[in-house]
């Protein structure tokens, strides 16, 4: 499984598949409406709006399809969750990758060439490895923590 974050549900039953379709419908309309509006009134030179009302047109189609017949939608079901799990490991993995190596690599290097051993992982001076523990003070203080 290649997202660890959420379950793939690679045997949708009827009902997932029609809500997938009504979603997928939903939203790729509205995408493309906001772009054909976007075309038409913030760029008017902008010559491929026939190509995104075929879009509109198949995006319509598809949805329709596959809220009436569920089966139907099951490859395309497959495919964008397909993809968008491999996009979101490949995403997560390089935004994790950027945080260490640009991030917190720097910090170590400036620390390292700075001399600080926040960790206590240089060996000490004195024979061994043990630190000399401090017996406490007043014992009453155990029952006046705050």
């Amino acid at each position: 499984m290649l997202n660890t974050l959420q379950e793939i549900n690679w045997k949708p039953s009827a009902s997932d598949l029609r809500r997938f379709s009504r979603r997928s419908f939903r939203g790729t309309g509205l995408g493309l409406v906001v772009v054909a509006a976007l075309s038409r009134f913030v760029w008017p030179d902008w010559a491929r709006l026939q190509q995104l009302e075929t879009l509109l047109a198949v995006s319509t189609l598809l949805g329709v399809l596959g809220i009436m017949h569920p089966v139907l939608a099951r490859p395309l079901y497959w495919f964008v969750n397909g993809a968008a799990a491999g996009i979101a490991f490949v995403i997560s993995n390089l935004a994790l990758a950027g945080l260490y190596f640009l991030f917190l690599t720097p910090i170590a290097i400036i620390f390292r060439l700075r001399g600080r051993d926040y960790l206590a992982l240089r060996r000490p001076e004195r024979p061994g490895l043990w630190r000399d523990h401090k017996p406490p003070g007043n014992l009453r203080r155990y029952y006046r923590q705050f």
